[in-house]
């Protein structure tokens, strides 16, 4: 299973800047990172394309950034610095209230960029705060930084209510996670402390508790640390 994801990765990393189909984009994404970087920047990258530096997924289709809400507006100066265009009027998907989120094009290749990315369903809010990043080196040692794959798992499957097909990715997330192992477990178990972590920080009347079923799985995996 190692091997597998190894080996995928490998082939991923190298298809980013030689195939036709990712070269565009693997080019665009070395740009930002290096602008980003210059400009002290905190961001990480999430998603498909999270999955796809990790060879846990072959495939993606455009960029869900995440940024730290204390650097947006760098973000956006850089973003648009580059001839990126941000959609300030964004209405965000349906389950989606985060405080930031504007969805955003540079050379015909999509954007999301998002701050303290926030899901309401199951009748619960979870909301992912950028602590952690995990680095991937990528050709020129151009360092790229990833959330945790325990903060993927999560907003994959707060997202299965809203989108069945998520479910997908949630459990290729999950079965990442059980062959490489919990590298993170201050994601999962900040996401287990729930109401007790953030109603003080962002009210009292919402449900911060994670779905009893979500709650198991990640008790699951924390036990076998």
């Amino acid at each position: 299973m190692l091997q597998r994801y190894d080996f995928l990765k490998a082939a991923n990393e190298a298809s980013l800047f030689s195939s036709d189909k990712f070269r565009a984009m693997g080019e665009l994404m070395e740009e930002l990172c290096s602008a980003l970087a210059a400009k002290g920047v905190r961001w990480a990258v999430s998603m498909s394309f999270g999955l796809f530096l990790r060879g846990a997924h072959d495939h993606f289709n455009d960029f869900d950034l995440l940024i730290d809400p204390r650097d947006t507006a760098k973000f956006e100066a850089v973003f648009e610095s580059l001839g990126g265009t941000i959609n300030h009027e964004t209405i965000q998907k349906p389950a989606f209230t985060s405080p930031y989120y504007k969805e955003a094009e540079m050379r015909g290749v999509k954007f999301d960029l998002i701050a303290d990315i926030t899901i309401e369903t199951y009748g619960t809010v979870y909301r992912y705060e950028l602590k952690e990043v995990e680095w991937f080196t990528l050709r020129h040692d151009l360092n790229i930084p990833v959330i945790p794959a325990e903060g993927q798992y999560i907003l994959y499957y707060m997202m299965t209510a809203w989108e069945a097909r998520r479910v997908f990715k949630t459990e290729i997330t999950a079965a990442y996670l059980k062959a490489k192992g919990v590298k993170f477990p201050d994601v999962f178990k900040r996401a287990l402390e729930g109401t007790e972590l953030y109603s003080e920080k962002y009210g009292k009347e919402t449900n911060w508790q994670l779905p009893e079923d979500l709650r198991l799985r990640i008790a699951g995996m924390l036990a076998e640390l």
